[in-house]
C-alpha cells in the first residue's frame, strides 16, 4: 500500500471516529426512544414533582411549562401524549442534526397525588 493510500485511509477513519464520537456524546442526537429510556432511569414512573424539578435543574435544562387541568386522560391540544392533571415541560436543548436543527422538549404527567405517570420526549426539527 502506498504512502499516499495510508494517509488517505487514516483520515477518514479519523473524521469516521471524531463524527461516531459526537453523535455519541450528546444523548440528545440518540432517537426519541433512547432519551425517554435514559431520563425514566433518573426519574422513574412514581417519582415526585419535587424529583423531577430537582433532575431538571441537576441536568441544567431549561423548566419552561407547567399545566394543571382536572381530566388525567387530557392534556393541552399542542403538548400531545402526555397524561396527567399536572403537567410539566423542560426544553432539554438542540444540536444541529443534517440539515435541520433539532430542539428536544420533555413532558411529565403526574396524577393528583403528585406521582409521575406519564413521560414523553419530543423533537421538533427546523430548518436554518
Amino acid at each position: 500500500m502506498t504512502q499516499r493510500k495510508v494517509v488517505w485511509i487514516s483520515g477518514v477513519v479519523a473524521v469516521a471516529v471524531l463524527f461516531g464520537a459526537v453523535v455519541l456524546a450528546s444523548p440528545l442526537r440518540r432517537s426519541e426512544a433512547y432519551i425517554q429510556q435514559w431520563v425514566l432511569q433518573k426519574a422513574p414512573l412514581g417519582s415526585t414533582v419535587a424529583d423531577v424539578r430537582a433532575l431538571i435543574e441537576k441536568q441544567g435544562w431549561k423548566l419552561n411549562y407547567e399545566w394543571r387541568g382536572q381530566n388525567l386522560d387530557a392534556s393541552p391540544r399542542n403538548y400531545p401524549y402526555v397524561r396527567g392533571g399536572h403537567i410539566v415541560g423542560a426544553y432539554f436543548g438542540h444540536y444541529q442534526g443534517i440539515p435541520w436543527r433539532a430542539d428536544v422538549d420533555a413532558f411529565w404527567g403526574f396524577d393528583d397525588e403528585e406521582k409521575l405517570i406519564d413521560f414523553h420526549i419530543r423533537k421538533s426539527y427546523d430548518s436554518l
